[in-house]
Parts: C-alpha cells; sequence; structure tokens
C-alpha cells in the first residue's frame, strides 16, 4: 500500500511539472535563444571531420533576446566549433562564443527503426 501511495505522489507531481524544472543557473534554461557565453574547456577536444567539439563548464552568458545582461550560469556545454583543429584550445583554457543553444540529438541506434517496421509486417 506504501508503495503504491509513493508512485501516485511521484506521478503527480511529474504531472505537474514539479520534477522537470530546470535550476535557475542551468544554461539550457535558454535552449533555442541565440547568446554569448564564456567558459573553462575542461575535457580534451574531439576532433570531428567538420571541426572539432569542446566541453565547457560555461560560467557566464548574455541572452540576446532578454535585455542582454550578464548572468552567472553553472552546467556543461559541448560547443560545435567548424573549421577548428583539436589544438584551437586545451583543457583550463576559457573561451568565449556566439552563437544558438540546441538540446543534443538524444542517441539513436540507426537501424532500429527500421529494424521496427521489418518486424510489424
Amino acid at each position: 500500500m506504501g508503495l503504491l501511495v509513493y508512485c501516485l505522489v511521484l506521478l503527480t507531481l511529474k504531472e505537474a511539472g514539479w520534477m522537470d524544472r530546470l535550476p535557475e543557473d542551468n544554461p539550457a534554461r535558454w535552449n533555442g535563444q541565440a547568446v554569448s557565453l564564456t567558459g573553462i574547456v575542461c575535457r580534451q577536444p574531439d576532433p570531428k571531420p567538420k571541426g572539432c567539439n569542446y566541453v565547457v563548464e560555461a560560467e557566464t552568458l548574455i541572452p540576446f533576446d532578454d535585455d542582454g545582461s550578464l548572468l552567472s550560469v553553472r552546467g556543461l556545454v559541448m560547443i560545435q566549433a567548424n573549421r577548428s583543429s583539436a589544438d584551437f584550445a586545451s583543457p583550463g583554457d576559457r573561451l568565449k562564443v556566439t552563437g544558438r543553444l540546441q538540446a543534443p540529438r538524444s542517441a539513436r541506434t540507426p537501424a532500429s527503426a527500421t529494424a521496427f517496421r521489418w518486424t510489424r509486417r
């Protein structure tokens, strides 16, 4: 009985949106907006054929859509720098970048959707 009540309380909190709220200082609150972000590279660069990816511990953010005030933020942000090499920045370097924040795409198995459609026939 106690487990059922616990599950009902969690479901109610989830449906009300209480469990989905991001902290005020999380950079993901500005997903979809153009921003200027400053942070420190915290992992080794990940070179790609078209550029390089950097993981940055965000420090400050200036949203262009709002009043443009400097905000203190905390969280990890992956920066995709086109036409950049791995020696552009190293762990410990501070970067200031401007762009549009986007949520990362969820990981998928490439053949999973095709396999699902095939098995339903």
